[in-house]
């Protein structure tokens, strides 16, 4: 694979400078369009390289310049793409990342705020590979659905980003290492800066901050919230919109929090966050999940109904304060599953905390039919066998009912699509982190 951009290549950019691209009302020189980037990148498919190199050399056969398994991603259209001026230095491609920035790219949640792409001082992309490539794939996703395509009503034309790039970095490695060396800003960052537990001392809106990052995971997991195939991915734009469409997370996190003042949940190495989203779940139980899912707006607390609110308060006060002989049953169950951080505990998948969360739901079940709590009640081993391996995995995951969907255990097959877990979902995408990265360095050494 040839580069398209050596340390002995032409300088184009001698001197940092900074391009503004955002209206030209404002100072800038217009947003960056989707040709743009592809320019930058230095974006050619399969297709179009064939025809390049064999206008260049008509000696050469169409098969000996196809792409074969040494491409940077594969577009909306289904073509192998190169991006040529992607700097060899630079850390893996992740699709599932340029994905997710094209999600808030079509939805206007990519907003200006500073941060620059760098280009280097012979046109390599050092940082916004993914920026970039997230834009030209938004572009493509816009043409694709249509004068009546879901995103029309974001974008009336093509969609544009509102960014800074710094021509003229230095191509040293030593350099580049120190690009995006930053601390990642998470979910919780992000919420600690909301207006949401402003009120709290530092120490209490940290943790607050974290726990409702925990129960916003939880129920955007177990309301399935990723079959929505305009907002897949749980981005912190979608987890702030998400937030908004379901305010009273707010009020499960604040009684979690007071409830949990002993640390009665920390002892069962329960997430307070996790107990915080299936507080919220428990508490709409009675809801239709067809009314939540397709109302208007769609998944959103308006459809819910809380009949069942007091009972779900009452069901985590007997686990965090209760002293009767069901609550610690219940206790007794819960501190019987194996962590994985217990020293000489067998790491193994699915994780600890869903079986944790299997008995707790065993025991709302029961609590909210008024019966008693039991062992026999609180036992997984019906639903728990052994995987090729020899470690226990459970065969099922009880829900609490409502809009509660379960966290699919297994990959299931629906409508002939292969619908995969969360862990199986981060194995696939590292796996192919890891390829594309032994793919960039086999094209390498071959230049």
């Amino acid at each position: 694979m040839p580069k398209a951009s050596t340390p002995t290549d032409k300088v184009l950019h001698p001197k940092v400078r900074v391009e503004y691209h955002f209206a030209e009302k404002e100072g800038g020189q217009g947003p960056l369009t989707c040709t743009e980037a592809k320019k930058y990148l230095g974006w050619e498919a399969e297709g179009e390289y064939v025809a390049r190199r064999r206008k260049e050399d008509s000696s050469l056969s169409e098969k000996e310049c196809l792409y074969g398994d040494v491409y940077l991603l594969k577009d909306h259209y289904g073509n192998k793409i190169r991006c040529w001026r992607n700097d060899q230095w630079n850390r893996p491609f992740d699709p599932a990342w340029a994905l997710s920035l094209q999600q808030d790219i079509l939805t206007k949640c990519f907003s200006l705020n500073c941060e620059n792409i760098i280009i280097s001082r012979t046109g390599r992309v050092e940082s916004g590979v993914h920026r970039l490539v997230g834009l030209v794939l938004s572009g493509q996703r816009w043409q694709i659905d249509g004068t009546s395509g879901y995103y029309r009503k974001f974008w009336k034309s093509e969609p544009t980003i509102d960014t800074l790039i710094c021509f003229g970095a230095s191509e040293d490695p030593r350099v580049i290492r120190t690009l995006d060396n930053t601390k990642t800003r998470t979910q919780a960052d992000m919420i600690y800066t909301s207006p949401d537990f402003a009120d709290l001392a530092p120490i209490d809106r940290k943790e607050c901050s974290s726990l409702l990052a925990g129960a916003l995971d939880l129920v955007w997991l177990r309301t399935n919230a990723a079959e929505d195939e305009h907002h897949r991915y749980q981005t912190h734009s979608e987890s702030s919109n998400f937030r908004e469409r379901h305010p009273r997370l707010l009020k499960c996190v604040k009684s979690i929090f007071k409830l949990n003042q002993n640390r009665a949940l920390a002892r069962l190495k329960l997430s307070a966050g996790r107990c915080a989203g299936l507080f919220y779940l428990m508490g709409c139980s009675t809801s239709n999940v067809n009314e939540y899912r397709l109302g208007n707006p769609p998944r959103a607390e308006q459809h819910l109904k809380w009949e069942r609110w007091e009972r779900a308060e009452q069901f985590w006060e007997m686990v965090t304060t209760s002293s009767d002989d069901e609550a610690g049953r219940l206790r007794e169950a819960l501190a019987s599953i194996r962590t994985e951080e217990e020293e000489g505990a067998v790491k193994f998948p699915p994780p600890s905390a869903r079986e944790k969360m299997a008995v707790l739901v065993r025991a709302w079940n029961e609590f909210v039919r008024g019966k008693i709590l039991t062992k026999r009640a609180l036992d997984l081993s019906d639903i728990r066998t052994l995987d090729e391996n020899g470690h226990p995995v459970l065969t099922q995951c009880p829900v609490v009912g409502g809009i509660d969907q379960g966290d699919r255990i297994k990959a299931q097959r629906r409508d002939g699509i292969l619908v995969m877990t969360e862990e199986e979902m981060e194995t696939k995408r590292t796996a192919a982190r890891e390829a594309r990265g032994r793919q960039m360095d086999a094209s390498v050494r071959r230049t």
